[in-house]
């Protein structure tokens, strides 16, 4: 996804991904291609 209309410097990137944990959570995660980081988004347990 890429947009501009909440961020601070006008612009963010990000790629999400749904995954499920060792211990059966599940999760969704987004990796921020402008701060090259991955970050949890939600956690459903």
């Amino acid at each position: 996804m890429g947009t501009d209309w909440w961020s601070d410097d006008g612009r963010i990137w990000r790629r999400y991904v749904a995954a499920t944990t060792l211990e059966g959570d599940l999760v969704v995660l987004f990796y921020d291609v402008l701060r090259e980081g991955w970050f949890l988004e939600k956690l459903y347990d």
